[in-house]
């Protein structure tokens, strides 16, 4: 019996040590999916904005999650949607990492390109502040009108730059994310409105009712 429990013990130190080598070299190689200059940290927001941006992804004052490549990997790699659920951590990184690819020139498809998402989500977790990270969602989102990013949103909805606007108006150029022609304010007012209550009730000192103030200086759309 001594010999069995043995190799029973040999056996399963074997397949775990298969099982973590296996996921960091998933890890290393879904990371060469990007240059590296895709490593280094954005420029951070001011803090009054990052605190705004972390207010409105449902994240409050929560400390950031570091992701662990051996216990998150496969559960991302096998239910390939599941983590792009935003109001947590885990869901903010995937979506960072989604919005900054892929690169010029990227040749990946299908598995390793969501392997690669995959990888850089889990590297900004573990190598960048909180604060880079919400500079990197804010900056790389896409908020309609050709406009990538908060400073652009701002030049294309109110024609102004973006240390000129009030909370309330940020917010509506937040709520435009999610599908910008879908929820324009001019065009598709009850659907703006639902998603511009939800995101000011979770940023203080903005009502979640008074949508005249926060698209009163906005340039109107063209609807059809």
């Amino acid at each position: 019996m001594a010999w069995m429990k043995k190799g029973i013990f040999i056996a399963f130190v074997v397949v775990l040590g298969g099982y973590v080598l296996l996921c960091l070299g998933l890890y290393e190689w879904g990371l060469h999916g990007r240059p590296d200059a895709y490593r280094t940290p954005p420029p951070v927001l001011p803090a009054a904005l990052v605190e705004q941006v972390a207010a409105m992804e449902g994240l409050g004052h929560q400390p950031m999650a570091r992701l662990d490549p051996i216990t998150l990997l496969p559960r991302w790699l096998l239910k390939a949607r599941s983590h792009e659920r935003r109001s947590n951590w885990p869901g903010t990184l995937a979506t960072v990492s989604r919005l900054r690819g892929p690169h010029q020139g990227d040749q990946t498809r299908g598995a390793r390109r969501h392997l690669t998402e995959v990888a850089d989500a889990i590297y900004v977790s573990r190598h960048w502040t909180r604060e880079q990270v919400l500079s990197a969602l804010a900056n790389a989102a896409y908020y309609g009108r050709d406009a990538h990013g908060l400073e652009a949103a701002a030049q294309a909805w109110y024609g102004l730059p973006l240390a000129q606007l009030r909370p309330e108006e940020i917010t509506a150029m937040w709520a435009l994310q999610w599908a910008p022609s879908s929820v324009d304010p001019f065009c598709q007012r009850d659907r703006f409105e639902k998603r511009y209550a939800t995101l000011a009730k979770r940023v203080r000192g903005v009502d979640p009712a008074d949508v005249p103030s926060a698209i009163a200086r906005m340039s109107a759309s063209s609807c059809r």
